[in-house]
């Protein structure tokens, strides 16, 4: 983003003789102390026996009694919805604060099935019940939830598979299929409610780094197509002289385009670098 404002500004100066790159950009960040720093997510430390033995055992079972296109995994994410990379330009010797109370963040639950043949719409969480970006709109091209810190929570995720299955009750039951859905072992997954057409397997504790198939890839290639059509937005509002402004309805939009834009490839790819 830095290269192409210089650039911009090489142009409007009709500086011909200026080249930016990588060099240039360093030399700048040098000279005026910025620094790149990694916005960290969560990770675990993963039990190898425990991924082994699920393998092994729970894992042929799964698959003798579901296709491929039967078998799907859900994960959520944290977006910070008008932030760029991930890392974030700060001055030396500063903090790096941010986290799960962003003003800016949603909480977004992503589901696809094993050959990347079907993804469910994006969950989005936010805070607000009814946004005023939202007013004169009359439909969302996501399942839209909300709560006091943008988090998923178990009536939350209980009523986004309550209405999965019943959206797809008639359809399973004609053919007498069923649907296999994977999931962490994460606290707000751990449901009462009673489902017709969805077998819920967990993946074993402290594994989800290593069996999540959406952390081996998925969930990286969304962020950076949500990224990259931040990026030109604000890339088009540079040219215009106008400030980048993005509500939460544009950052829904741009979610949209991003988890569409994941290939089914890359989804397939990301089951099997699973062990799946």
């Amino acid at each position: 983003m830095l290269i192409e404002k210089a650039k911009c500004f090489a142009a409007i100066f009709h500086d011909e003789n200026f080249n930016g790159g990588t060099g240039w950009l360093q030399r700048f960040k040098d000279r005026y102390g910025i620094v790149g720093k990694i916005v960290s997510g969560a990770s675990d430390a993963v039990n190898t026996q425990e991924v082994e033995k699920w393998i092994s055992g729970e894992w042929p079972q799964i698959c003798a009694r579901f296709s491929p296109s039967e078998i799907f995994s859900a994960d959520e994410t944290g977006l910070f919805w008008q932030m760029l990379p991930n890392k974030t330009l700060d001055l030396r010797g500063s903090t790096c604060s941010g986290g799960k109370m962003s003003k800016v963040r949603v909480t977004i639950l992503l589901a696809a099935n094993m050959d990347g043949s079907c993804k469910r719409k994006p969950f989005v969480i936010a805070k607000s019940k009814s946004p005023r970006c939202f007013k004169n709109c009359k439909s969302l091209p996501v399942t839209y939830g909300f709560n006091g810190k943008a988090w998923m929570t178990r009536q939350l995720f209980s009523e986004w598979l309550q209405a999965w299955d019943q959206e797809w009750d008639q359809e399973l039951c004609k053919s007498g299929r069923q649907i296999c859905l994977l999931l962490d072992n994460c606290s707000a997954h751990h449901t009462t409610c009673k489902l017709k057409n969805i077998t819920v397997k967990f993946l074993p504790p402290n594994t989800t780094s290593k069996m999540q198939p959406l952390d081996q890839g998925i969930i990286k290639s969304f962020k950076v197509g949500y990224r990259r059509r931040l990026l030109q937005r604000l890339l088009i509002n540079l040219r215009m002289g106008s400030e980048l402004k993005v509500d939460l309805l544009g950052a829904i939009q741009m979610i949209t385009g991003a988890w569409s834009d994941v290939k089914h490839e890359t989804v397939s790819n990301c089951f099997r670098k699973a062990g799946l």
